[in-house]
């Protein structure tokens, strides 16, 4: 459908939950000021659940900072990508599609778990503008087991940057310098106070529906059942590990099943999805190996 923004033309595309607006804006007004705030409108009227938003075209924004540029194309830039990130949104790329302007765009906002982007931008002499190009690869859902996690200590990074001197961020007279050296700032404490702690191999979850608690059951039935075939005649010993081994098996299923419920209920609305999701929880997507060098003896 047709989109509406000041100065510019716009169409929406809506595929397979992907929000795509398709931009012409022309460069013979330099003031963009309009055409922004209108762009943030129609962005505020995008359900939370969209799964991606796509942003491209000829905007004649140009995004990649130089070192010397006109007043207005400074504050054009600034404005247009400080309205973007404040909705998640984010520039794809920032290489010379005309001269050394960035002029075409592709802002993206995609779901890093289950989607990976790709652009490429094609030299060509068809016009005066470079191609651009957009591909978006879904990601398998194969989610490693995780052998180490990072832990931050706050507190330690809090007092270490309360000894910062900071004075120079109120004699800086670039807002924008002030504010990229304050995350700098930030982000160097939290490096210097994170440490990487490896999970022991009894810790960790190979299923995604495993939860802490479930793993503690499986480990306390498996160390029953060591002591079951250490002592075999012990009657109290095994009928201990057989009432726990009955009652982790029924954990384990209750556990399981809502995980399973709760997968397909999140798919309802993809059909694809669903039978995805049918079809690992019933186990049936595995290729079965037959033998055929039997089958087809003469």
């Amino acid at each position: 459908k047709e989109i509406k923004l000041s100065k510019a033309s716009c169409l929406q595309l809506n595929i397979l939950n992907n929000t795509i607006f398709c931009i012409y804006r022309s460069p013979s007004n330099p003031n963009a000021e309009t055409f922004i705030d209108s762009l943030s409108l129609q962005l505020e009227t995008l359900n939370a659940s969209t799964n991606n938003i796509i942003i491209t075209g000829d905007i004649n924004i140009n995004i990649a900072s130089k070192r010397s540029e006109l007043y207005y194309e400074q504050k054009n830039r600034v404005k247009y990508l400080n309205m973007l990130s404040m909705y998640g949104l984010l520039a794809g790329h920032t290489i010379p599609t005309r001269g050394k302007n960035c002029l075409d765009h592709i802002i993206l906002k995609i779901n890093k778990t289950k989607h990976l982007a790709t652009i490429a931008i094609l030299h060509t002499t068809t016009t005066d503008h470079f191609t651009t190009f957009l591909s978006i690869s879904k990601i398998k859902d194969h989610t490693p087991v995780q052998k180490t996690k990072k832990v931050i200590n706050f507190e330690q990074a809090l007092i270490q940057l309360k000894n910062k001197n900071l004075a120079e961020l109120l004699y800086c007279d670039d807002p924008t310098d002030a504010v990229n050296r304050l995350i700098f700032y930030i982000t160097e404490t939290l490096k210097d106070n994170t440490e990487i702690i490896n999970i022991p191999s009894k810790l960790r979850t190979i299923k995604p529906w495993i939860t802490p608690g479930v793993l503690r059951c499986i480990r306390n039935r498996n160390k029953l059942q060591k002591k079951t075939r250490n002592d075999p005649f012990n009657e109290i010993v095994k009928m201990t590990y057989i009432r726990y081994r009955k009652y982790c098996n029924k954990i384990i299923k209750h556990v399981k099943r809502k995980y399973d419920r709760e997968v397909l209920a999140k798919s309802v609305k993809n059909n694809k999805q669903l039978w995805k999701n049918i079809k690992n929880i019933t186990y049936t997507t595995k290729n079965k190996n037959t033998i055929t060098e039997l089958t087809n003896l003469k």
